[in-house]
């Protein structure tokens, strides 16, 4: 072969490499960008793509993508990705985090102080949850003494520490006591009881309340048939 036909064939070989080389395209607009020193693709004579269309996009690409490695994998995206909504998943109470046992009766005297603990599991970690301390509620007193709101973890897991500390006895009211303490991730209704969560248009509950209850038996000395001890059920 004569120098000038090996000169040829190299020619026909680079311009057959250069016909496939990848396109880069302006956003979504379907024109292809010129890139320096290459030829465009033949796609169309008029150097444009087909009209636009939608392409279905493996998700591995779209993974890939992401991610930025998808370097050597290419689709056109040209209608919105639908995306469902976020699901609420009220908060709940880890049962073996619950400080008293409330299974059982908590005994306390006069001049006592206590603490009513639990967890809480809630997926939705960016929420603030609300928590609230009531005492004997009913129809004439709905028995609110405290609030507390419980922000995200700081590590970003998923459980969290309610706690209702240096809570006085002599001020529950009543020899046997009812102690409830509810976590919302909604809030509260308004109005009695204060532990239900709030509604829609529809007077539907927009979400589920967590709810812990103690019964706090105050042992004032009394004998078998006293007060306290038939309402607590002590023996």
């Amino acid at each position: 072969m004569t120098r000038q036909g090996a000169d040829r064939k190299r020619g026909r070989a680079a311009g057959a490499e250069r016909s496939v080389a990848p396109l880069a395209l302006t956003r979504l607009s379907g024109r292809p960008a010129r890139i320096p020193g290459r030829s465009r693709s033949p796609i169309n004579d008029s150097g444009l793509l087909p009209p636009p269309r939608p392409l279905a996009c493996p998700l591995h690409i779209l993974a890939l993508a992401a991610l930025g490695g998808a370097a050597g994998a290419g689709c056109l995206v040209t209608d919105p990705v639908p995306y469902e909504p976020s699901e609420n998943i009220p908060p709940i109470v880890i049962p073996t985090v619950v400080t008293p046992d409330p299974l059982l009766i908590t005994k306390a005297e006069a001049g006592d102080r206590l603490t009513f603990s639990l967890a809480v599991r809630d997926l939705n970690l960016d929420d603030v949850l609300l928590a609230r301390l009531i005492v004997n509620p009913s129809a004439t007193d709905p028995g609110y003494r405290d609030e507390l709101q419980i922000p995200p973890a700081a590590d970003g897991t998923r459980d969290r520490e309610v706690t209702f500390r240096d809570v006085a006895v002599d001020g529950l009211g009543l020899p046997c006591s009812r102690v409830i303490v509810a976590v919302s991730d909604r809030g509260f209704r308004v109005g009695s009881p204060l532990y239900l969560p709030p509604e829609d248009a529809d007077h539907q509950p927009l979400t589920t309340v967590a709810l812990v209850q103690w019964t706090v038996w105050i042992d004032d000395g009394t004998t078998v048939d006293g007060p306290a001890v038939g309402t607590c059920g002590v023996r």
